[in-house]
């Protein structure tokens, strides 16, 4: 037994050693019928399905660490997702008591927002200018205390007023330069109301009033702004939520001294991300979560993008079950993606896998181990982009139900692109697309 065991040993320390290529292993290895084998299981039911929803707020109690700090505005279409828009929604409101003199002069109003450094599309080959258009909100928000106080991408945005407009080239240098340049009507009136304070009732800077947070009088009647794309525009982009980097400013002065005063981003659980996404004629019928299209119904393809619900459903193959000789020394699942330099839309860095069911609703995280979850992970090869592939390690997997009764059933699963709309961490559009179908590459030991 203890020669078995020692022998194993070796062959795993051979394996994991030779930079995933085990099949040349057993050339060298051959002795009295002690080998490593090779069996490679194409996986035949590959389907893209899309999330009904996902939410794009943090929610009434959320914490610090949860809180969203990104958001993305802008519109792109794709060959394959079709056409996508994002509309960022959000308050801004005084930070302090106000005090102004009376004879302060408003020169002008602005709403400032900082890029945040994602932007998908095409910036190289079909460069556009980028229009965005800021509206008020005609109803502050409601939270919804059935969903846990969250907003959901497919949260209505109630637009009443535009207020301003801004163009733009794409460029990181453009944006850093980048505002808004708020209609003088509508800042003349926030700005004489902080000159000519009023009796308490009609006092929209009275932060005295009854209300669930700070200035409810003043987000009561300035109930919020939303920035939305114009159609002629080909990216998406990020931007800070933060109240630093998100805020209006009055330019104004007193007595020829030239001063800003800032109303920065507030009430971070109203703030949320309305994404709409319009899908090609290919994937059209995926109305609900529940629909399906073949990769063959799909002209042999499938594919999973961040912010606009889009996921790969795959169907992993039952374990092989070897003879009591025999054991998997490591196990992975290998997907080629479609691959070019400089394409608008990135390949995401890894994958999550989640269970599923005929529903295709999310039933969990799949695990190697109790500790340990499967993600795909992007190995490029600069050399031969056709090598590209996510390399998903199933080893512990595929090691556990050898061991167990066959099911009968290979366990579903769904691939999805981390931080799809909703995470603090970050906004993602990146998309894997799928042109051959994924293989599960099975590595075992023979010891006798």
């Amino acid at each position: 037994m203890l020669r078995i065991i020692a022998f194993i040993s070796a062959l795993l320390c051979l394996a994991y050693a030779c930079n995933n290529d085990l099949s040349t292993i057993g050339q060298g290895m051959i002795n009295n019928n002690n080998y490593i084998g090779e069996e490679s299981l194409m996986l035949t039911n590959t389907a893209t399905v899309k999330a009904d929803s996902f939410i794009t707020s943090c929610g009434e109690y959320a914490t610090s660490s949860s809180y969203i700090n990104l958001l993305v505005m802008g519109r792109y279409e794709d060959e394959y997702s079709g056409t996508t828009e994002a509309t960022p929604c959000f308050q801004i409101a005084p930070a302090s008591v106000l005090s102004l003199p009376n004879n302060a002069v408003l020169d002008s109003t602005t709403l400032h927002f900082a890029y945040a450094g994602n932007l998908w599309g095409d910036t190289l080959y079909d460069i556009k200018l980028q229009t965005f258009h800021l509206y008020q909100l005609k109803e502050f928000p409601e939270l919804n205390y059935d969903n846990n106080t969250y907003f959901y991408n497919t949260q209505p945005v109630d637009i009443d007023k535009r207020i301003a407009t801004t163009t733009f080239y794409p460029y990181r240098t453009n944006l850093a330069k980048a505002y808004f340049k708020i209609d003088p009507e509508v800042g003349e009136d926030l700005f004489d109301r902080m000159m000519y304070r009023r009796g308490k009732d009609d006092d929209i800077y009275d932060n005295s009033a009854a209300g669930n947070f700070t200035y409810y009088n003043f987000l009561q009647y300035f109930k919020g702004l939303a920035i939305v794309a114009d159609e002629g525009n080909n990216c998406l982009m990020t931007i800070h939520a933060l109240s630093d980097s998100l805020y209006m400013q009055f330019h104004y002065s007193v007595n020829g001294t030239s001063s800003t005063l800032r109303f920065p981003l507030t009430q971070r659980e109203y703030q949320y991300n309305r994404i709409v996404n319009t899908p090609t004629a290919t994937f059209e019928s995926l109305t609900d979560q529940q629909q399906e299209v073949t990769f063959e119904e799909a002209d042999n393809k499938a594919f999973t993008q961040g912010m606009c619900g889009y996921m790969t459903k795959l169907t992993l193959p039952e374990a092989p079950h070897y003879d009591k000789y025999m054991t998997i020394i490591k196990a992975q699942l290998e997907i080629k993606p479609d691959f070019m330099y400089n394409n608008p839309i990135a390949l995401p860095a890894t994958i999550n896998v989640y269970t599923t069911n005929d529903r295709n609703e999310f039933t969990g995280m799949l695990y190697n181990n109790s500790e340990s979850t499967v993600t795909g992970t992007l190995v490029k090869n600069d050399q031969n982009t056709e090598d590209t592939r996510y390399i998903f390690d199933v080893t512990e997997y595929y090691q556990n139900l050898s061991a167990a009764p066959p099911m009968g059933k290979g366990q579903q699963v769904l691939l999805s692109v981390p931080n799809d709309g909703y995470s603090s961490k970050g906004i993602s559009f990146d998309q894997m697309v799928v042109l051959e179908e994924p293989v599960l590459r099975v590595y075992y030991a023979k010891y006798k």
